[in-house]
């Protein structure tokens, strides 16, 4: 029985298939998604072939979350009108949305060549990134920017990927688009600017307190293209850390004749300059190697494509650590941040005895420092106790959640970004590598 929502008032007669529809794609329009869902639905009890019917219902129940009535609904509609193109997309939004990415790639490589819309290649794109096709999803973007060159978020995202996949120079160049410099309305560095030879150079810090340690890595290089000066500008905790390591640098507001830089894009600079290689993290100093390896299973946030970063990013299972340090003979601290009790006692039941917890260090880089010093080796997320970790030359066993950060590139145990560093990834399904004998767990800290 036709709802009385879909009944002409006026005539006391039934509303036509074409009306009801239109009727519901108002409702659909102004965002009341029960009236319109009950619309679609009417037209389709009067004919089941209605294609836009199919179709409009297939959106509104992606927009309520319903991805898998959402995906039969569009399914029915390419059925009916296979060679449309609209209707073809629709279905791949709603396989990508639903986290198939393989088949949602499949869509996009057919109509993105016949269709040459750049919205459709960045699509393939995005669904190649999370299929984890670095090189297809490069590709993909590039013939999007060729399309819509305007796209800078989209420059960004490519960047980012190139740097994956270890394509630095081009890389960094795009690079200068990443989203922390867009999102916070600050102009991206152009690709004309001057030589940062012979000038006062101010350079400001950005992301978070690791990313700002990894990219300070390309200060002694700096110093090396012979500039005037060099100030930074830190978050406070890394001020007062770097005042400690490098107390000859100036640190401050940026002088009325200095040549203000993101410190992000410090790498593109150099290699602009001529440096190509990938310098050493920033010296820290030594560690102990007859201390204790420190532990820290979570930290961060997320790099995620097709879907929103939300929550705790980084993170391995403490259980699961603790049982594999167990096999290395070698004494823990806990170095989490705030960690858990159940955390804290999960890894101690994997570890198979109590550890010392150290995690007060985590409320002063200083403190961090000097503790760090005495340890042998880390072991867990990266984070930016990593990070000071690395510039002392220290051993890690550095967990890589799915899907990874650049630094962690593509190689299976290794990385171009810390050569101290020994890899285990995260399998795509969530869980962890199982079967590391002791032999092989003692060789991470040898």
């Amino acid at each position: 029985m036709i709802s009385p929502d879909f009944a002409c008032s006026n005539t006391k007669k039934l509303m036509t298939e074409q009306e009801i529809f239109v009727q519901a794609a108002r409702q659909h329009e102004a965002g009341n998604l029960k009236q319109a869902r009950t619309g679609y639905e009417k037209v389709l009890e009067l004919n089941s072939r209605n294609v836009h019917a199919w179709h409009l219902l297939g959106h509104l129940l992606l927009e309520s979350g319903q991805n898998q009535e959402a995906l039969e609904c569009l399914v029915k509609a390419c059925e009916l009108e296979p060679e449309n193109a609209e209707l073809q997309i629709s279905l791949g939004r709603a396989l990508a949305q639903s986290g198939r990415f393989s088949e949602a790639c499949k869509i996009f490589s057919a109509a993105a060549p016949i269709l040459q819309d750049p919205e459709i290649w960045e699509l393939l794109g995005r669904c190649a990134e999370a299929d984890l096709k670095i090189q297809d999803a490069i590709g993909a973007f590039s013939k999007a920017l060729k399309l819509d060159s305007s796209r800078l978020g989209l420059m960004g995202r490519m960047g980012y990927l190139l740097l994956y996949a270890e394509e630095i120079e081009r890389g960094f160049n795009l690079h200068r688009f990443r989203s922390s410099v867009l999102e916070a309305s600050k102009v991206p560095l152009g690709s004309e600017f001057p030589s940062v030879r012979r000038q006062r150079i101010h350079l400001n810090g950005e992301q978070g307190l690791g990313d700002e340690l990894f990219f300070l890595r390309y200060l002694p290089v700096l110093e090396k293209l012979g500039p005037k000066e060099i100030s930074v500008l830190l978050s406070p905790k890394n001020q007062t850390l770097i005042a400690r390591i490098l107390p000859e640098l100036k640190q401050g507001n940026p002088g009325p004749d200095s040549l203000v830089l993101e410190l992000g894009d410090l790498p593109h600079i150099c290699i602009r300059e001529g440096f190509r290689e990938i310098p050493a993290p920033l010296f820290m100093g030594s560690c102990d190697p007859s201390g204790p390896i420190c532990v820290q299973w979570e930290a961060g946030a997320p790099q995620i494509a097709m879907k929103d970063a939300t929550g705790v990013g980084k993170r391995v299972d403490p259980f699961w650590l603790g049982t594999l340090l167990q096999k290395t003979g070698k004494d823990c601290v806990v170095l989490q941040r705030n960690p858990k009790p159940e955390d804290l006692l999960a890894f101690e039941k994997g570890f198979g005895k109590e550890v010392e917890n150290h995690s007060s260090l985590q409320e002063d880089l200083i403190l961090m420092h000097e503790g760090l010093q005495k340890y042998s080796g880390y072991a867990g997320v990266s984070s930016t106790a990593w990070h000071m970790a690395s510039g002392m030359d220290m051993p890690g066993l550095i967990c890589v959640p799915h899907p990874a950060d650049f630094r962690w590139g593509l190689r299976p145990q290794n990385t171009i970004w810390f050569k101290t560093a020994t890899l285990i990834r995260q399998n795509q399904d969530g869980s962890w590598p199982e079967g590391i004998t002791a032999l092989q767990a003692r060789v991470f800290f040898r």
